[in-house]
C-alpha cells in the first residue's frame, strides 16, 4: 500500500514540475501583482506562496488572470483541507485502498492521491468524477458555482443546508445560477467564502483566476484552521458516549461524542454504535474543540492467536509478550512452542472486550495479536474456555473440518472443529459430519476450537424448480420457488427419486418441478417428475442474437447420429450459468462454439430453453 501511495506521490512530483501549482515557490512579492488591480487578493496571494499552497512561475511572476483548471482546483483543496498533513497519512491510504481503482482508469497526470482524499472526505462523489476529471474536462476553467458546491462541501456544512437557504440569495443573476447550486451559492455568500462582483452579480459561469482562488482558498484555510491527532481506539462506552482513543503507551484522548461531531469510517458517516476497538483513529480539532474523528480500519500485517504465556519490560526491549502460537489449522495447542512479540508504545490491551492492563492478563489465557510491521498493536484476550451460539451458514470440507457460523450478534467466523468433538443434534448423541447447514447450535469452544456442540434443526418442505445444480464437495441445489431463489446444501445421502425411480445427484435436471425436505437449510430428500415434454439439448454455439433472445446451435441426433442445426428462443426468465465457475451469465455471454446443455420444451413448434448451462 505504501509503495503504491509514494509511486502515485512521485507521479505527482514529476507531472507537476511543469504546472502552476508546483513551480518553485518565489518571493514574497510578485511583479504582475500590483496594488493597482490586485490591492483585494495581495495579502492572500502571499501567504497561499509562502505556504506552497499556489506557487509563482519560475520567472518570478504570479500570472493571477490565469484560469484554474478544475484538477487544479481540486488538487488544491485538498491541500487546504489536510492532505499533506502526516497526521492524515492514514486516511489518504484507506482513501486509495477504496477509490485508487476508480480514480486510475483516468490516467491522470498528478493529484491522485488528493482525489482520493476528497472521495473519502465526501468533497467529492465518484459519480461526479468524470465531470471533472474525466479528460475531456479536466483542464477546463473551474466555474463560480461549482466552487461554492465544492468549498461548502470542504466545510462539512452539506448536511446542514437548509432547503429554504437558497430564497435569500440577492443577486442580480441569481435565475443564471443552476438550481442544484443555489443552496450553495446561498451558503458560501453568507459565511463570507466567496462574494458577488462590483455589479452585484455572482456570474456563476464565470471560471475563477488563480488571484480568485488564492483568496478563497486563503479564507478556507482560515475557516479550517484545523489541529489533527491520531491513535487507536481502546474502548467505547455506547451508554456514556465516551470514547477512548490510545496515543501512546502515556497518552490517552478521552471524548464524549456528542451528535455535532462528525463521525465518519472510511468515509460514510457512522454513529456511536458503529465504532470498534481496534480501529485506526484521526481526531480533528477546531478552534481547539473536538470538530470531527475519522476511522479506518487497523493496517493488519498479520493476527496471531495462541496462548498467553507472560510478559516482560527492559529499557532495550521495551514491552514484550510471549504466547504458544496456535497456527491457523492447529486443533491442539503445541505448549513446547514459545514466541515473543515486541508491543507498540500505543497498543491496545483488553480482556473480554473491555480495556485492561497487560498485568492483568493470566497465563493461559486465550489471546488476539494484530501485528503491523511485526510489533503487536492490539492485544485481545479472554478466557480459554467460551460459548458461542448461533446459526451453522455451512459446513467446510478441506484439509480441515470447519464451521462458519454466524453468531446471534450478527458476525460470521469459521472455527476450526476438534477430532475428537462431542456432538448432540435433537437431542441425540451423533458424528460431526451430522451437523447440516441451518442447524441452530450452542458451541464450546477451547483456544477458539470446538470441542463440543449442541445442536438442533427444523423440518421443513419446499416445492419449486430446479434453477441450479452446484456439484463440488459440499453440493448444493437452487431452487426458484414463487419467484424467489433459494439455495440448499444436499446431504451425500440424499434420498433422491425421479418419477418413482431411484435416483443420484447427478440425474437432476434444471427445470425440473421438484418438492424438498428440509432439516435447517440442507436437503435431506427430493422427489420429482420428469415431464414428457422437458428435453435437454447438448451441442455447440453457431449463432447469438442476444436482442431476439435466439441461440442456433449444431446437436447431434441421439437416433441417427447425424447433425442437424437447431434454434432455441431463449425466455427473458431463463438461467444461464457457466458449470465451472458456478457464476450465471446473461445471454450476450454466449459465443460461437461454446459447448452448452439446453433443458427446454417445444411451445407451438417452436423450442423455448428454461435453463442453459456452459459446459466448455
Amino acid at each position: 500500500m505504501k509503495k503504491t501511495i509514494k509511486k502515485a506521490l512521485a507521479v505527482i512530483t514529476a507531472a507537476t514540475m511543469t504546472l502552476s501549482l508546483s513551480i518553485n515557490a518565489f518571493a514574497a512579492k510578485f511583479p504582475d501583482v500590483t496594488e493597482e488591480d490586485y490591492a483585494w487578493a495581495i495579502d492572500a496571494i502571499e501567504t497561499m506562496a509562502d505556504e506552497g499552497i499556489i506557487k509563482g512561475y519560475e520567472d518570478g511572476t504570479f500570472n493571477p488572470s490565469k484560469t484554474v483548471s478544475k484538477l487544479e482546483a481540486l488538487v488544491l483543496i485538498s491541500r487546504i483541507i489536510g492532505v499533506n498533513e502526516s497526521e492524515n497519512e492514514r486516511i489518504v491510504e484507506s482513501a486509495w485502498d477504496i477509490y485508487g481503482d476508480v480514480i486510475s482508469e483516468y490516467e491522470l497526470p498528478y493529484g491522485n492521491n488528493e482525489l482520493a482524499y476528497l472521495l473519502i472526505k465526501g468533497v467529492l462523489s465518484e459519480d461526479e468524477l468524470e465531470e471533472y476529471i474525466d479528460s475531456t474536462h479536466r483542464d477546463d476553467g473551474l466555474k463560480r458555482y461549482e466552487v461554492a458546491i465544492l468549498l461548502t462541501k470542504a466545510l462539512d456544512a452539506e448536511r446542514s443546508l437548509k432547503a429554504d437557504l437558497a430564497a435569500k440569495l440577492e443577486y442580480k443573476d441569481t435565475s443564471d445560477i443552476p438550481a442544484n447550486a443555489k443552496k450553495y451559492v446561498a451558503y458560501v455568500s453568507s459565511v463570507g467564502l466567496m462574494q458577488g462582483m462590483e455589479d452585484n452579480t455572482f456570474a456563476p459561469a464565470q471560471s475563477v483566476t488563480r488571484a480568485q482562488a488564492a483568496l478563497v482558498l486563503n479564507k478556507l484555510k482560515d475557516m479550517t484552521s484545523y489541529d489533527y491527532r491520531k491513535g487507536i481506539v481502546s474502548s467505547v462506552d455506547q451508554t456514556t458516549r465516551l470514547i477512548k482513543i490510545k496515543e501512546s503507551e502515556d497518552k490517552t484522548l478521552s471524548h464524549y461524542i456528542t451528535t455535532e461531531i462528525i463521525t465518519r469510517y472510511n468515509g460514510n458517516v457512522i454513529g456511536i454504535n458503529d465504532i470498534n476497538v481496534g480501529y485506526d483513529a484521526t481526531v480533528t480539532y477546531k478552534d481547539g474543540q473536538l470538530y470531527a474523528i475519522d476511522f479506518c480500519d487497523a493496517l493488519i500485517d498479520d493476527v496471531i492467536f495462541g496462548a498467553f504465556v507472560g510478559s516482560a519490560s527492559s529499557s532495550a526491549k521495551g514491552n514484550m509478550v510471549t504466547i504458544n502460537v496456535l497456527g491457523e489449522n492447529d486443533t491442539q495447542l503445541n505448549t513446547s512452542s514459545k514466541t515473543a512479540y515486541k508491543l507498540a508504545d500505543d497498543c491496545v490491551v483488553t480482556f473480554a472486550g473491555s480495556p485492561a492492563s497487560l498485568a492483568s492478563i493470566k497465563t493461559g489465557s486465550y489471546v488476539k495479536l494484530t501485528l503491523k510491521k511485526g510489533i503487536v498493536t492490539i492485544l485481545e484476550a479472554q478466557n480459554k474456555e467460551s460459548k458461542i451460539t448461533g446459526r451453522v451458514n455451512e459446513v467446510i470440507l478441506d484439509a480441515t473440518y470447519k464451521l462458519k457460523i454466524e453468531e446471534n450478534g450478527g458476525e460470521i467466523k469459521d472455527y476450526l472443529v476438534k477430532s475428537d468433538v462431542k456432538v448432540t443434534r435433537n437431542g441425540a448423541s451423533v458424528s460431526a459430519r451430522e451437523i447440516l447447514p441451518g442447524d441452530s447450535i450452542t458451541a464450546t469452544l477451547n483456544y477458539g476450537i470446538i470441542t463440543a456442540v449442541t445442536a438442533t434443526s427444523k423440518s421443513s418442505d419446499k416445492t419449486g424448480v430446479i434453477k441450479e445444480v452446484i456439484i463440488s464437495k459440499t453440493p448444493k441445489i437452487t431452487l426458484t420457488i414463487d419467484g424467489v431463489d433459494a439455495t440448499y446444501y444436499m446431504t451425500a445421502d440424499a434420498d433422491i427419486t425421479l418419477s418413482g425411480n431411484e435416483a443420484s445427484f447427478y440425474d437432476l435436471r434444471v427445470g425440473l418441478a421438484t418438492t424438498v425436505k428440509l432439516e435447517g437449510d440442507t436437503v435431506v430428500s427430493l422427489q420429482s417428475v420428469i415431464a414428457d415434454d422437458v428435453l435437454t439439448w447438448s451441442g455447440t454455439v453457431i449463432l447469438v442474437n442476444a436482442s431476439y433472445g435466439l441461440v442456433q446451435m449444431e446437436i447431434v441426433d441421439n437416433v441417427t447420429g447425424q447433425i442437424r442445426t437447431e434454434s432455441v428462443f431463449v425466455k427473458s426468465t431463463a438461467s444461464i450459468v457457466d458449470y465451472e465457475t458456478q457464476k450465471s451469465k446473461k445471454l450476450s455471454a454466449l459465443a460461437p462454439g461454446m459447448k452448452i446443455n439446453v433443458t427446454g420444451s417445444m411451445q407451438t413448434g417452436v423450442f423455448e430453453a428454461g435453463a442453459i448451462i456452459i459446459i466448455g
